[in-house]
């Protein structure tokens, strides 16, 4: 499999195909695509930040190292930028489930498949457009943070890591289509578990079994295991696979939940937006983001990077 430098770094992660998934939709059974990008590194890297912008770097490899989850999730939840507790308010109301939750993310993150080989993690040190767009400049000291923690994680790896925007590629390139029509063949139940407007797709891509779990825009953590039930439930028709957009702190719970069961699961998050992005100005619940991107320059340097 094909391998690239994460963002502005040395460290190499797997770039898959769009075959990589397709493979799997074919054999069935249990996969868990889940993915970090730099919100969460962004998060614990301010918990740990000193008064000069430095990572303390010892501290959180002590408390990784010791599997301390609950202190580094109450450092995060607990942490002076108020930037970022607004975040987690605005997406997770205050619920008093987010430190568990986020404890769940980090054992799962760092102890990988030593709890499953179900899942397979994808990173990004920015959005998965490696250094094409939304990103810091390399010396910004979120960018050096975002680095700083996930090679805490990186040195001590015993499995691969994959790059978490490959969707996003597949969606400019044209191939996730060939995501949905293996789905079609195969006879699958396909479940959104995301926004509003996420009910499009079933149209967009021509989708059929589908259903939407439409979730509010802040607050869903509060009803998540209400999901979880709902996907089994779903899943006893026949073979299933789920689309999560629900944040990574979340899918990665939902994955940890769902690891046993006879369900493919995918973190999409809005990997698929841009092929809405006609839509922008009528659904309140999709943002422009990365939509506003020029199509064509995308995949000039998707190009480069699945072919350099």
């Amino acid at each position: 499999m094909k391998q690239i430098h994460l963002e502005y770094s040395d460290m190499v992660v797997n770039l898959p195909s769009i075959d990589y998934f397709i493979d799997r939709i074919k054999a069935g059974g249990t996969f868990q695509f889940v993915r970090a990008n730099h919100g969460i590194f962004d998060l614990i890297y301010n918990a740990y930040r000193l008064n000069n912008d430095d990572f303390n770097y010892n501290e959180f490899k002590s408390d990784l190292h010791s599997k301390n989850y609950a202190k580094i999730s109450e450092k995060v939840i607990n942490s002076s930028n108020t930037e970022y507790n607004k975040l987690i308010q605005r997406w997770h109301t205050n619920s008093e489930k987010v430190v568990d939750k986020l404890a769940v993310f980090l054992k799962v993150f760092n102890e990988y498949n030593d709890i499953s080989d179900k899942f397979h993690i994808g990173v990004s040190l920015g959005v998965g457009l490696n250094e094409f767009w939304g990103i810091w400049q390399r010396e910004h000291p979120f960018q050096r943070g975002r680095e700083a923690v996930f090679r805490e994680f990186y040195n001590k790896r015993k499995y691969d890591y994959y790059y978490s925007g490959v969707l996003k590629y597949f969606s400019v390139t044209g191939e996730v289509s060939k995501i949905f029509t293996t789905l079609k063949e195969c006879d699958y139940n396909v479940i959104f578990v995301g926004p509003d407007y996420m009910r499009l797709y079933k149209d967009k891509l021509n989708i059929e079994n589908f259903h939407h779990i439409n979730i509010p825009i802040g607050g869903a953590i509060n009803f998540v295991d209400e999901y979880i039930e709902k996907i089994k439930d779903i899943s006893k028709i026949k073979k299933t696979i789920v689309f999560y957009s629900i944040g990574h702190i979340l899918t990665f719970y939902m994955a940890h939940q769902l690891k046993d069961e006879n369900i493919i699961g995918i973190d999409a998050g809005r990997s698929f937006d841009i092929l809405l992005k006609d839509k922008v100005q009528t659904e309140p619940t999709l943002t422009e983001c990365w939509t506003k991107l020029d199509k064509e320059q995308l995949k000039a340097h998707i190009n480069t990077i699945q072919n350099g």
